[in-house]
């Protein structure tokens, strides 16, 4: 039988408010990209194709305050998860600047 190795960091909680925000920050990007792929191709009208985009951001939103909690809650605890709140935050960043981008072109216009 092949012997596991087993560190002792591996064996530390992490935090689940972290790995929220990380699932939260990946469902977001994918909503973004579908509902870009929606209006781009024109499967559906423009109508649900934004609802689909501020739920998004709502979730990006979301994402962010738990990464915050997680934040605190790592901090006070001492549990692993900064690096699944980095990449949330990330994420969330790329989106928000996405549509920060998206604002000042129209108001270029």
């Amino acid at each position: 039988m092949a012997r596991r190795f087993s560190a002792p960091y591996q064996q530390e909680p992490v935090s689940g408010l972290a790995t929220w925000s990380r699932n939260l920050a990946i469902f977001s990007i994918v909503a973004v990209v579908v509902s870009i792929l929606i209006v781009r191709f024109g499967f559906l009208e423009v109508k649900p194709a934004l609802a689909t985009f501020f739920g998004a951001l709502g979730l990006a939103g979301l994402s962010i305050l738990l990464g915050l909690a997680a934040f605190a809650a790592i901090w006070q605890n001492g549990t692993r998860g900064m690096g699944r709140i980095l990449l949330a935050f990330l994420i969330d960043a790329a989106i928000l600047a996405y549509t920060a981008y998206l604002t000042y072109q129209y108001n270029r216009l």
